[in-house]
């Protein structure tokens, strides 16, 4: 029987379930059929799945970092040549290539930032609980009314002049 770490204990490396929890994930598979793959067993497959994703995630740093694709390497090496895409357009003119041109790759480089934008955090939560803490706050006041009934006989509402100064 494996020795259970303590809660508090940070672990850099996947345990060989949570690796092969990950491996099925990636396959396609939903979060339940993953926990049923890599030998979780229990009732509520989907939550013993969520609480391995969660697990996952917290030691997705460190791994990344060990692997060498920290933040700054993920930056250097593949975002910011991102922000630079070109794609090449050819023309062809029966069946033959008869020109090409290369031209910025707008649909890339707009992927490129809204990537940068989510690393930054700069989108609103998707959950309602955390969402309060974005936006702008709206308040409705609605002005008090005059308590006189209104019939189609009753004379107009008259207001007072203004005074000269």
């Amino acid at each position: 029987m494996a020795k259970r770490q303590k809660p508090t204990q940070a672990c850099k490396q996947l345990t060989p379930r949570q690796a092969l929890f990950v491996k099925s994930l990636a396959s396609g598979g939903t979060i339940t059929q993953a926990a049923r793959n890599a030998g979780y067993s229990g009732k509520n497959l989907a939550q013993s799945g969520h609480q391995v994703l969660k697990t996952i995630q917290s030691k997705m740093p460190e791994v990344m970092d060990e692997a060498g694709l920290g933040a700054r390497e993920l930056i250097e090496k593949y975002l910011v040549p991102l922000l630079h895409a070109t794609t090449t357009k050819f023309f062809s003119y029966k069946g033959r290539i008869t020109d090409w041109v290369t031209v910025p790759d707008n649909r890339t480089r707009l992927m490129a930032v809204d990537m940068v934008l989510r690393l930054w955090g700069a989108y609103a939560p998707n959950q309602p609980s955390s969402a309060s803490d974005f936006g702008v706050r709206v308040v409705f006041e609605d002005p008090p009314r005059s308590l006189r009934p209104v019939t189609e006989n009753s004379p107009p509402l008259c207001l007072p002049a203004p005074k000269d100064r």
